[in-house]
């Protein structure tokens, strides 16, 4: 079961409401395109995780932190828009629902990557970072 089927399972909307609901979650999720970002920003730290100096550590944490403050702009945007198609209380529950999924699929994603100090711990651990289609199917 996708994401949207999800919501749209767990959200109580009048057939108008999910009229104009479903379509604007699927515009939000088009223009955020955060695992497309966050995939490569786990990968690319999976890639160094051996080897990763003080410098790349810091880097990959600011661009982490700032697709965190990106990806909250967009909730923000979105949250205006959906208040003018729908009322407060769907508005509240979907944003509610999307956060839940989404930190589901943030454990997912953060349980499957080492810390980085641990790369002294474990000096030939290798990551596995789950493909794009099975992140997608949650």
């Amino acid at each position: 079961m996708s994401k949207k089927q999800l919501i749209a399972a767990n959200l109580k909307l009048t057939a108008d409401q999910a009229a104009k609901t479903l379509p604007l979650y699927t515009k939000q999720r088009r223009t955020l395109k955060d695992w497309d970002q966050q995939t490569a920003l786990i990968r690319e730290s999976a890639d160094q995780w051996a080897t990763m100096t003080d410098e790349q550590a810091s880097r990959l944490a600011k661009r982490s932190l700032a697709m965190d403050g990106l990806i909250a702009q967009l909730r923000v945007k979105y949250l205006l828009i959906f208040s003018q198609a729908v009322p407060g209380q769907v508005v509240a529950t979907f944003f509610q629902l999307d956060r839940r999924f989404q930190r589901l699929l943030d454990i997912q994603l953060a349980s499957q990557i080492p810390l980085v100090q641990d790369r002294t711990s474990y000096p030939n651990k290798t990551t596995s970072i789950p493909e794009e289609r099975e992140l997608s199917a949650i």
